[in-house]
């Protein structure tokens, strides 16, 4: 309980002056002195006269908190530990508060929660934070907020309500998604000049390997003038996160320019070139697209003969009937039975590259024509021999089998005039920033 003495007029008391219009502040313990001083100051002095003096003493009542929503989170009363991670290809929100240590009834809630919220769940590259508490008697501590913002638009918090529970909020986050725009000259390095203008040294190196897919990098002059669009984002706290590179550009000294746009093509993202139809693609497309490798590239023992034997490819699992697509554009040089590779289609692409696709149970080409890279070609199936539904996939170069995994291709792409429309007015949209 809190004393207050209020005093109008100067007294002394025990020797000690209080001024006018002071307010003295006592716990308990000194409540005997609080009173008695106002006994005495209430009490004529004979040196006053007819001075009037008058003093109070104010008792305020206990004030009754008010209930609070169940949306409000408490404050831990013994958090210890704050942690901040990025949510790996591998991991799983579940997995990442087992390993933080949260005790398992927290995070079986806590993943429930989630899942509510976000049916296919948390996104990989997501940031969490995470704000774990006292030890329970399990050694683990419990959980006192969790919170990720798995959107651009909003962000998620899993908290400890003052009722004790575990709760979501979902609250609204405004953010300018505007991208930042750099320009500014070569000079003697390239890299350096671009970390002076304010470029991430990440995006800096990403600037220069797109570059070096179309240019020799010491070719470009001092003069030569550098001009990038990133990704960015910002929040009404001004809490900013860069993203990746959206356009790499480069104007030389000799009039000549390079304009480079990150495009996606089938499942794919590169640089494309907005100026041309026929553009450069790296690496191949997937020929079953969410297939497992059930056998990869190399000796293994064979599943029907049981003995050792070099595997020119990989097999790749999928449901009988799955689409098979083009890795890249080519010709087709094969299109039927071929012993044990049953239903088989052969593709030749440039630099003396060749894929094949075996064990169809269906073939949708015929030989001599040729095929974009995504398209349609064929029927996942089990013909020839097999043990069961999969695609074998195989690349070879110069007629050698090397493995798809590791073979770095470089092909060449014809843009549809749709396409390279919709290509080109991105270009402007992101030099227009």
């Amino acid at each position: 309980m809190i004393f207050q003495l209020a005093l109008r007029d100067r007294f002394r008391l025990d020797g000690i002056a209080i001024l006018e219009g002071s307010r003295l502040k006592f716990g308990a313990a000194a409540a005997t002195l609080c009173l008695a001083a106002a006994a005495v100051a209430a009490v004529p002095s004979a040196s006053a006269g007819t001075d009037e003096t008058s003093t109070s003493v104010t008792l305020p009542l206990p004030r009754r908190a008010s209930p609070a929503p169940d949306t409000v989170f408490a404050q831990p009363d013994r958090a210890a530990i704050q942690l901040f991670a990025t949510l790996q290809p591998t991991d799983s929100l579940k997995d990442f508060l087992a390993r933080s240590g949260v005790a398992k009834t927290d995070i079986a809630a806590a993943s429930a929660l989630s899942a509510q919220a976000l049916p296919a769940g948390v996104q990989v590259g997501t940031e969490i934070e995470i704000l774990l508490g006292a030890t329970v008697r399990t050694g683990e501590r419990r959980l006192e907020q969790l919170s990720f913002q798995p959107g651009r638009a909003f962000r998620i918090t899993i908290g400890r309500t003052l009722a004790g529970d575990l709760k979501l909020a979902r609250d609204a986050v405004s953010v300018d998604a505007t991208p930042k725009h750099f320009r500014g000259r070569a000079g003697r390095d390239l890299f350096w000049s671009l970390r002076a203008a304010g470029v991430p040294a990440a995006t800096a190196r990403e600037y220069l390997d797109a570059l070096s897919t179309r240019m020799d990098l010491r070719k470009i002059a001092s003069k030569d003038q550098f001009d990038l669009v990133i990704d960015h984002l910002r929040d009404a706290a001004g809490k900013a996160k860069t993203g990746p590179l959206l356009y790499s550009g480069l104007r030389r000294e000799n009039g000549g320019s390079l304009n480079l746009v990150r495009w996606t093509v089938g499942d794919r993202t590169g640089w494309l070139d907005p100026s041309r139809a026929e553009q450069r693609v790296e690496g191949f497309e997937q020929p079953v697209r969410g297939g497992r490798i059930t056998s990869g590239f190399g000796y293994r023992m064979h599943p029907i003969l049981g003995f050792g034997r070099f595997h020119d490819g990989l097999d790749i699992g999928a449901h009988w009937g799955s689409p098979v697509f083009a890795a890249a554009d080519g010709l087709v040089t094969g299109a039927g039975w071929s012993g044990g590779y049953g239903r088989q289609v052969r593709l030749a692409h440039s630099d003396g590259v060749m894929t094949s696709y075996a064990h169809l149970s269906r073939i949708l080409t015929v030989p001599g024509s040729r095929v974009r890279r995504g398209q349609l070609i064929g029927l996942v199936g089990s013909s020839g021999f097999s043990t069961g539904a999969h695609l074998h996939f195989e690349v070879r170069r110069a007629g050698k089998p090397v493995d798809p995994r590791t073979f770095r291709y470089t092909g060449v792409q014809v843009i549809g005039t749709t396409d390279l429309a919709a290509l080109r007015a991105r270009l402007e949209q992101l030099r227009s920033i």
